[in-house]
């Protein structure tokens, strides 16, 4: 699955999310993400305008319900059953809140897929997060990512350290400004790609995830980059076949 990351890109603008949305449903992506944060979060000076209303979620989820998944990366755990009324189809934890066991299990108790991002955590942490969670732990896929901009930190090798150790799938998610790591994840086979994405700035300075965010415009590209690439990993058998390019012998 590749998934359009809004997250809090819209600047609390109800139009400008409203781009966002009619540009991703005319893509090749699987689903679309919203990030919704504590009510703490927003009383910030900094993100006070980035709220945005409950209507406004149920008017843009019931565009999006049926095209594509929608989910929601979610640290407000009174906002869930708000969520699940609206019939989301998955939930994202954010990896700041990756100890927070009463919110994972109250999205947990929802039975939905469940996206664990794992960019401030050890494999010691995500371990006593998957014990805390063993009964259920079906419902999550792991997310691996960094929270920096530098290549040289984006270890896409825990990847398949992460697979094998904690018996999860994981997915990929991008923080790095080099937006070529995505293409290097592939040959990792993660199962997801959580790609944060961005439109035109106009009249606003700058996206929170400005760096490492694709356009909406060009989104299109970077999938079907992926998809092909994603044929060329194979299946690591080495057998005999004929040559088939012709001239070559």
């Amino acid at each position: 699955m590749i998934v359009a990351e809004i997250g809090i890109n819209h600047m609390g603008s109800e139009e400008y999310a409203e781009t966002y949305i009619g540009a991703l449903l005319k893509s090749k992506v699987d689903a679309i993400t919203f990030q919704v944060r504590e009510s703490e979060f927003y009383k910030k000076k900094k993100w006070q305008s980035f709220y945005l209303c409950d209507d406004f979620y149920k008017k843009i989820i019931s565009q999006i319900s049926g095209k594509k998944k929608v989910g929601i990366a979610i640290s407000d755990i009174k906002k869930i059953d708000f969520f699940e009324s609206l019939g989301v189809d998955f939930y994202k934890i954010l990896s700041r809140d990756l100890s927070n066991k009463k919110l994972i299990e109250k999205i947990l108790d929802t039975s939905k897929e469940v996206y664990v991002s794992t960019g401030v955590s050890t494999i010691t942490d995500i371990k006593k997060m998957l014990k805390r969670s063993k009964k259920r732990k079906n419902q999550i896929t792991l997310i691996h990512t960094q929270l920096t901009h530098k290549i040289d930190l984006v270890n896409l090798k825990m990847i398949e350290v992460m697979k094998k150790e904690l018996d999860r799938p994981v997915g990929f998610g991008n923080h790095c400004q080099n937006l070529n790591v995505l293409y290097a994840a592939v040959s990792f086979q993660p199962s997801d790609f959580f790609v944060y994405v961005k439109g035109n700035k106009r009249n606003f300075d700058k996206h929170p995830d400005e760096e490492h965010a694709i356009s909406i415009y060009s989104i299109d590209n970077f999938i079907k980059n992926i998809l092909e690439l994603s044929q060329a990993v194979g299946t690591g058998v080495k057998s005999d076949m004929k040559n088939q390019i012709k001239g070559m012998e």
